[in-house]
């Protein structure tokens, strides 16, 4: 059984287009758009071919003047396609997607406990001094601002 690279060159020697050839790529005519230059390019993958026409023409054109299918790109392809369907998106959150309510009163609650401790009043207390007098008025000293 040949392979993919090898079934594609054929294909375009059958066309009567020029290859020139490698060991592992070839240029080639483009069947598609009808090129005199060599604007095909095929390499050898590892169980696949590869092609690109540098004029920009889709693989499946350029397949389809070959009487060549996606299939015939592969050395070993699937005799025929296994549909596997994705799995399903995840249901949105409940309550309006923001999430568990109870997440936000324990952050509240959290935020509550905090504003009450006498560090926190001492840290707003710093803060206002700062933006009222342009400097910080903590542990690194007075400064300017």
């Amino acid at each position: 059984m040949s392979s993919a690279y090898e079934r594609l060159v054929d294909a375009l020697r059958d066309e009567g287009l020029r290859v020139l050839e490698g060991s592992t790529n070839a240029r080639a005519q483009c069947p598609a758009h009808g090129s005199r230059g060599l604007t095909l390019a095929l390499r050898a993958g590892d169980g696949r071919a590869l092609l690109h026409c540098f004029a920009g023409c889709a693989d499946t054109d350029v397949l389809a003047v070959l009487k060549l299918g996606v299939r015939d790109l592969f050395d070993n392809p699937r005799r025929e396609y296994v549909y596997r369907p994705r799995r399903p998106r995840p249901l949105p959150a409940e309550h309006g997607g923001i999430g568990d309510p109870s997440h936000w009163c324990d952050r509240a609650v959290q935020q509550q406990r905090l504003e009450a401790t006498e560090e926190y009043r001492s840290h707003l207390v710093s803060l206002q001094e700062w933006a009222r007098i342009g400097t910080y008025p903590g542990a690194w000293g007075r400064g300017t601002a």
